[in-house]
């Protein structure tokens, strides 16, 4: 008859392991030259960002960032065509008809002569020609 360990006993191990991954951590790893590496590349960004960005269109770049970001999560999770135009389809509309909309009635940008059907349209274009590219690229490096 196998025997298995206890709840105490794998708490206890969990307990050992996370000691061993920290005192890893603080002996190996913090304060090397490859986690000042990271520390500087996770910070110079922002520092860049912040010092280049205009003030005045600070709704306009966040704004910017959610929608690359929203791009960047349909093309992790819907990693075929169809899946992906239709999610981008969703999307871009969420984005045109309620985001959109609501952006202009709190008045950090007024439309002249849009229509909130030109900004769908150009979402779906944007986003399919996006992964068109990113496809296009990879399939190209992988041959080569």
């Amino acid at each position: 008859m196998a025997t298995y360990p206890s709840a105490e006993q794998v708490a206890e191990m969990r307990r050992l392991v996370t000691q061993a991954r920290t005192e890893h951590w603080l002996g190996e790893d913090c304060g090397s030259w490859r986690w000042w590496v990271l520390l500087v590349l996770l910070i110079a960004p922002w520092f860049v960002w912040y010092k280049l960005a205009d003030n005045k269109k600070l709704p306009e770049l966040v704004m910017f960032g959610l929608i690359v970001m929203v791009f960047m999560l349909t093309y992790q999770y819907f990693p075929t065509w169809k899946r992906f135009f239709w999610a981008l389809v969703a999307v871009s509309a969420v984005f045109s008809f309620i985001v959109e909309p609501i952006i202009v009635y709190l008045g950090f940008y007024v439309i002249l002569k849009w229509l909130y059907w030109y900004s769908f349209i150009i979402y779906i274009v944007m986003g399919l020609l996006s992964r068109w590219l990113v496809v296009t690229i990879f399939q190209m490096a992988r041959k080569g």
